[in-house]
């Protein structure tokens, strides 16, 4: 359970801190060579990756 909560800590703390150390604040972008695969706000992410934990921990 410490497992999960610290996994949880660590994903919500690189949504917060994340977009303040890059430069575009708020937006999230991730590509591989020139093919852009996903891209998405902030908030959007938060959402995701919450369902994404909340899945993991349900099942």
């Amino acid at each position: 359970m410490i497992k999960i909560i610290l996994i949880i800590l660590a994903v919500i703390a690189g949504l917060i801190f994340g977009p303040e150390i890059s430069a575009n604040k708020g937006y999230i972008l991730i590509s591989f060579d020139s093919y852009t695969t996903y891209e998405m706000t902030i908030i959007n992410a938060r959402i995701h990756c919450l369902g994404l934990l909340f899945f993991i921990i349900i099942g």
